[in-house]
């Protein structure tokens, strides 16, 4: 596996670097074998250090992670620590969703918008034909999932939510993170 530890705005040194590497091919040793690549960011914070990671199981799975420690050695264990987390969940649903085909994909337009300034007073004037402008345009893929898949999919990535076509019925459904914790699902072919 092609690593990349690095720092940002600090020298890490060849230490940390290697107890990183040594932790983190034990971590996917233990539920995947080896991945294909990965990233791992070592930041200072103010007084902490925060340790972003990103691997990369195969072409369509990705972990996210991140720790965040008064020490650089407790915020990367902290990382590793949500990462074999997420994998283990991941590997999990895997097993117990052997049966299931593969993921059939399709594609659809991807906006990035400009955020909202509430602030501003509205003013009744303005033209009704205004159009936000599109600051990013992609394509980006839709998989064909069931629920859990879905929501065990959205925790692999830490995303905040995920739209997908629901295998049941192949309708777009979403599934997100709500403020209490739990995770909502959005199906709007169940009225």
């Amino acid at each position: 596996m092609q690593l990349e530890i690095k720092g940002k705005g600090i020298d890490i040194g060849e230490s940390l670097r290697g107890y990183a590497q040594d932790m983190i091919d034990n971590v996917l040793a233990k539920y995947f074998g080896d991945a294909d690549d990965g990233h791992v960011t070592i930041t200072k914070d103010g007084n902490f250090f925060k340790t972003d990671m990103q691997i990369h199981i195969n072409k369509r799975t990705i972990v996210q992670a991140s720790g965040k420690s008064a020490d650089a050695r407790t915020s990367v264990e902290e990382a590793i620590t949500h990462i074999a987390k997420r994998l283990r969940r991941h590997k999990r649903k895997l097993k117990n969703h052997h049966h299931d085909k593969e993921a059939r994909l399709e594609m659809a337009a991807h906006y990035i918008l400009p955020g909202f300034d509430y602030d501003e007073d509205i003013d009744s004037t303005d033209d009704a034909d205004d159009v936000p402008v599109i600051i990013a345009e992609s394509t980006t893929a839709i998989e064909t999932l069931t629920v859990s898949q879905a929501a065990a999919r959205m925790d692999l990535l830490a995303l905040d939510a995920l739209l997908f076509k629901n295998a049941a019925h192949g309708d777009l459904n979403m599934v997100y993170f709500r403020k209490d914790g739990n995770i909502a699902w959005v199906d709007p072919s169940k009225k």
